[in-house]
């Protein structure tokens, strides 16, 4: 129990308050309870009683690396000089730390240097499966395939069970990258399961942009159904939200706090009956990013994603009437209602063949409705490769499609007379390794 750890550790010091160890493993207990400021103030303290602690420097390590995924700059570089103060004296070939400093540098965008700790790690032990596929991840970062592939191989032949060391491989093997029609549903609810924690973070990182351009584009549909000239002022409606609204918990949710959301409601008089009026579906809702957005247009808001630490942070924000952990195919095979509005926001590029998920949409989508999705495409060499197919897996792991394959693919089960594709457009949902994602918006409206 941390409280109880927390008081033993207090009490402790009150009899001696020069003890060192004690203000370290006070401040572990208040880092592990979420005092970050109480956890800095007792591992200081501990450093102003011995500077050459190095265990203060390994605890301060993990203290700066948990900020460094939020918005601290300097957070990293002082986990970094942190790591190397305990390995420099304390335990060279400790290869749990030596892991989590090669992890932060890959996150930090030092690929090379990261590749090097690897390396000494598995120079100390060359069966650690976790660090073979962490140096493929590294690798691929720096476009050294070659090398990935070798470090992939590696990782299966130590540990078959790794998902995403299969798929990994078949994306950067182009005779089977062409020919992979769909992702393992182990390796995307793995792949999220552990991304959920820092995912809304480290969003911000990469520009994420998909929910907010998905609602400017989505009032712009509105506003010409009211008929409203571009001399409106609309400024309010297509800005980022400017306040927040506290919402009491949902009954159906089992949470007895509050939870601030971004509010879009403040938009323009001349829309405010589209504010909780429609019923909205979420496909591939993760943590909530794009149901913030659309909140205040739902009358019902329900969310579905694969991954259930995903899911469990959704709940935490109280956005969603419901939430169902399982495949987008699943729910809509299963699904007995319909809804105004569809969103699926950076989440096709992970599913493959589209045409199933195409074909249940005249199930769920209501006429008059929106059906709303982004896509990576393939640069032309790609799909000069891939004529008939139109997609395929991309070295990042993702599928990337041609236009005219998404063109095809609607209007085959999306029929032209009941169905009209009201804005198709590039589009970049956000950056990797620095540079634009390239893309596709789309929005198909079914006819009244």
């Amino acid at each position: 129990d941390l409280k109880e750890s927390i008081d033993y550790y207090t009490k402790a010091l009150t009899i001696d308050p020069s003890s060192t160890a004690t203000f370290r493993n006070l401040g572990s207990a208040y880092q592990a309870s979420g005092n970050t400021q109480l956890a800095f103030a007792s591992y200081q303290q501990a450093l102003q009683l011995d500077p050459k602690d190095a265990l203060v420097y390994l605890k301060l390590a993990y203290f700066y690396e948990d900020f460094a995924s939020k918005d601290w700059l300097e957070a990293a570089d002082n986990a970094i000089s942190c790591y190397q103060y305990y390995l420099d004296n304390v335990d060279a070939e400790d290869t749990a730390v030596l892991t989590r400093y090669g992890n932060l540098l890959v996150r930090e965008h030092k690929s090379s240097e990261a590749i090097q700790i690897y390396d000494k790690i598995l120079t100390i032990d060359s069966s650690l499966s976790n660090v073979w596929f962490n140096k493929a991840h590294a690798e691929m970062k720096i476009n050294d395939y070659l090398n990935a592939k070798i470090s992939l191989e590696k990782t299966l032949q130590l540990d078959p069970s790794i998902s995403a060391a299969s798929h990994m491989l078949k994306a950067l093997n182009d005779d089977l990258a062409i020919k992979v029609e769909s992702s393992d549903e182990v390796y995307i609810k793995d792949l999220f399961n552990s991304y959920a924690s820092i995912y809304d973070e480290h969003g911000k990182k990469l520009l994420v942009s998909t929910p907010r351009v998905i609602r400017q584009e989505l009032a712009k549909i509105y506003k010409t159904k009211l008929g409203i000239t571009d001399n409106t002022n609309d400024d309010v409606l297509l800005s980022p939200p400017s306040k927040k609204i506290t919402l009491t918990p949902l009954s159906t949710c089992d949470h007895s706090v509050e939870h601030e959301i971004e509010d879009h409601s403040n938009c323009s008089g001349q829309i405010s009956f589209m504010n909780r009026k429609l019923d909205i579906l979420d496909l591939g809702c993760g943590t909530g990013l794009a149901g913030a957005w659309l909140k205040d247009y739902a009358k019902s808001l329900v969310g579905v994603d694969l991954s259930d630490q995903m899911i469990t942070i959704a709940k935490k924000k109280m956005l969603y009437e419901e939430l169902y952990t399982t495949s987008i195919t699943s729910y809509l095979n299963d699904c007995q209602v319909s809804y105004d509005l569809i969103v699926a926001a950076d989440v096709i590029s992970y599913i493959g063949d589209l045409n199933q998920i195409m074909s249940m949409i005249p199930k769920v989508l209501r006429p008059g409705g929106h059906f709303v999705f982004t896509a990576e495409t393939v640069d032309s060499d790609d799909i000069n490769n891939i004529p008939e197919r139109g997609y395929r897996l991309l070295v990042n792991g993702r599928f990337g499609y041609s236009k005219l394959y998404l063109d095809n693919t609607i209007n085959n089960h999306l029929n032209s007379n009941e169905y009209s594709i009201v804005l198709s457009r590039d589009f970049s949902p956000r950056l990797d390794a620095g540079n634009p994602v390239p893309g596709f918006l789309y929005i198909v409206e079914r006819k009244l």
